[in-house]
């Protein structure tokens, strides 16, 4: 049994190496094919979009005049090239060392920004390097965004009542019938970023907030770690390292979502509700079942006792 809880230890480990191989693996792969690592949106523009596009104006034209943060900070992230340009003219002499439309137009055809463009390195860069300065001069309102974006992660992705967005109606006629009518309304209140995005219920005023992903998260983390728990001190039981990688996958997700992004969180999440929800269900129903089971047991002793009385 011994053996077989330590190769069971063995295989939760290695599949975490493994996730953390590929990203270690991603960011190596950037710096060598672009020389940036920050092409990654997560250490570049959505860190961005948490540490910097959060501040209070007069926190961030404060921290640009003392030089902490540069003039790049002020202009929203994934914004056309020129907007970068007007804030540092030096940029319009970029000539991107491949040729390649894909890395070299900086528009689309569709006339967006072209993000993969070669002459976005040095802006992302900026972006990761603006992030940290901001991190260490406010972290406070860093520390403020990350617990806000933790309650976009178990909100709604796209507004309830917004009849301008469509990307997720499919999914709401899904999950608003079942969803929608338990959640808790939240108050965001006292920020004022610098862009909001169709993702964000009300703009940034209130979210509703939905009970049952939260109810699925406790669940699915609370679960993992008490079957990692019992990996690791081998006493292993039927089920456990499935329990604990749906844990792992939950918490990587949520903790790189709302420590290195903003505004996306609850579209981040989205793709974990498969298995936030099948578990949620499974213990549902099992409590039904068993109450429904302990319903007719009772009732059967209930009928016994009568029948043998006089």
């Amino acid at each position: 049994v011994a053996k077989r809880a330590g190769a069971a230890t063995l295989r939760l480990i290695w599949p975490a190496a493994l996730a953390v191989a590929l990203v270690v693996g991603n960011l190596a792969y950037l710096n060598v094919r672009f020389g940036n690592t920050a092409y990654s949106s997560y250490v570049g523009v959505n860190l961005k979009r948490i540490a910097v596009t959060t501040l209070p104006e007069s926190t961030l034209h404060r921290l640009q005049q003392q030089g902490t943060l540069s003039e790049l900070a002020s202009v929203k992230p994934y914004e056309q090239y020129v907007m970068y340009e007007r804030q540092r003219p030096s940029l319009a002499a970029c000539v991107p060392a491949d040729d390649t439309p894909a890395l070299a137009a900086l528009r689309k055809s569709t006339g967006e920004p072209n993000l993969d463009a070669l002459c976005f390195g040095p802006i992302y860069s900026q972006a990761f390097d603006d992030s940290i300065a901001a991190i260490r001069a406010e972290p406070g309102n860093y520390l403020k965004s990350v617990g806000q974006g933790a309650v976009i992660f178990a909100s709604w992705p796209a507004p309830f009542d917004d009849p301008s967005t469509d990307s997720f109606d499919v999914l709401e006629a899904l999950y608003k019938p079942i969803l929608g009518p338990v959640h808790v309304s939240y108050d965001v209140g006292g920020t004022t970023p610098q862009e909001t995005t169709a993702f964000m219920a009300g703009g940034l005023d209130r979210l509703p907030v939905l009970v049952t992903i939260v109810g699925a998260l406790v669940l699915a983390l609370w679960r993992g770690a008490a079957s990692g728990w019992r990996t690791v001190r081998r006493r292993t039981r039927p089920g456990d390292e499935i329990r604990t990688w749906i844990g792992f996958t939950v918490a990587a997700v949520a903790v790189a979502s709302v420590a290195f992004d903003f505004y996306e969180n609850a579209r981040f999440r989205l793709a974990l509700d498969p298995i936030l929800l099948g578990p949620l269900f499974v213990a549902v129903t099992s409590v039904l079942r068993w109450a429904w089971l302990e319903g007719r047991a009772k009732a059967a002793t209930r009928g016994a006792t009568d029948a043998a009385r006089p």
